[in-house]
């Protein structure tokens, strides 16, 4: 990850997220501002639809106090089944 703000870093790298992204070894991803963006080859129906899950399980671990710090009110996630 690289940012200006080494508190938000270290915020988002919370043992939840990291623990995930490790279990699922996504394709690489970066964030830049409000976009996410997959690191992939090809355009398939079904590697969007894993890209779109991964960024709604990884912005679902995030927590809260992290959504608080940066004055943004968190996206209302569907409850998660335990992975």
């Amino acid at each position: 990850m690289r940012t200006d703000n080494f508190e938000l870093a270290s915020d988002t790298t919370h043992p939840r997220p990291m623990e995930f992204l490790m279990s699922v070894q996504p394709p690489g991803f970066r964030i830049e501002g409000s976009l996410m963006r997959f690191s992939v080859d090809k355009h398939e129906t079904q590697l969007i639809g894993f890209c779109a899950d991964l960024a709604h399980k990884f912005f679902s671990r995030v927590p809260s106090f992290v959504w608080r710090d940066l004055q943004i009110t968190p996206p209302a996630f569907r409850r998660m089944p335990s992975d």
